[in-house]
């Protein structure tokens, strides 16, 4: 682009590789695919962009010691923000924003789903299929509550339990 010359691309047999030394554009619905078969596609068509898996599984691995995997996205607000992550240091998936199930799409807990929670469209179900449920409190002194709405101005309480007695409402 100033008048000399540049290599752009380089193919080097010697180090088993061939090396770009700018960007490579591709237009709108020019395919990036990789496999013998083409199992793996990047494409942009002009407004939207996909990878595109055809076989096996799709891993997204990062292998540098205590580092995470990212998801971002708008803001809404014009910036970008982390809506989850994978965070190598402490071994957990940990969500920066709120998440919504739609209706009907349980979270199930444990191998075989033993605790559920759902909502159908009309009603919220919490649901355990094996053992004991536990409530716990552990925040010292502090009770565990329910309040339901009373048909008023908001929730009322019905039942507390204190770790010294119990109160029914």
């Amino acid at each position: 682009g100033s008048g000399g010359e540049t290599a752009y691309l380089t193919l080097d047999g010697s180090v088993g590789y061939t090396q770009a030394a700018v960007n490579i554009r591709f237009a709108d619905n020019a395919k990036l695919q990789i496999g013998a078969s083409a199992d793996l596609e990047l494409n942009h068509d002009g407004t939207d962009s996909t990878i595109s898996n055809k076989t096996g599984d799709l891993y997204i691995t990062n292998t540098l010691d205590d580092k995470d995997i990212i998801f971002r996205s708008d803001d809404g607000s014009g910036g970008v923000t982390s809506y989850f992550y994978l965070d190598g240091s402490s071994t957990k998936t940990v969500f920066a924003q709120s998440t919504q199930h739609a209706d009907n799409a349980r979270a199930d807990f444990g191998a075989n789903a033993d605790f559920r929670i759902y909502h159908d469209g009309s009603n919220s179900s919490l649901e355990n299929h094996t053992g004991a449920l536990y409530i716990d409190n552990h925040a010292d002194d502090q009770d565990i509550i329910f309040r339901t709405d009373d048909g008023g101005a908001g929730a009322a309480e019905v039942l507390r339990i204190d770790a010294k007695f119990l109160i029914v409402k």
